[in-house]
């Protein structure tokens, strides 16, 4: 698996964090060097430091707020007051996002490929 390709779906949904992704953190290290090596990972202690983490900090936004949505949206709890944010485009991974990662659509296979391999 290509890295930058790892570290940008670890920044964006398993550790979303907002700003560049060109510094890797520690915890992101640590989530890729498991899922590379193939070791066992507690995803819910991970997310669950991670939004920790992110309550400390100052002006930080709510992480995985759209799932949090989803869910209290089905055991049916009013979210009328609450503001509504979209999803920016950097929490999408499209064709854009490979773009800038490296990547260029195959055109025989239509598969996303480094640029560098043919």
């Amino acid at each position: 698996m290509h890295h930058r390709f790892l570290h940008h779906a670890i920044a964006t949904h398993i550790l979303p964090k907002a700003g560049g992704f060109d510094e890797v953190t520690h915890m992101e290290a640590y989530t890729m060097f498991h899922i590379i090596t193939g070791q066992k990972i507690n995803v819910p202690m991970l997310i669950i430091n991670h939004m920790h983490a992110m309550h400390n900090r100052e002006n930080a936004r709510l992480p995985y707020s759209n799932i949090i949505t989803k869910i209290l949206m089905q055991f049916g709890v009013d979210l009328s007051g609450e503001l509504h944010h979209s999803l920016q485009s950097a929490d999408k991974l499209g064709k854009g996002a490979l773009g800038r990662m490296g990547f260029k659509k195959h055109k025989r296979l239509g598969t996303w490929i480094p640029r560098e391999e043919n």
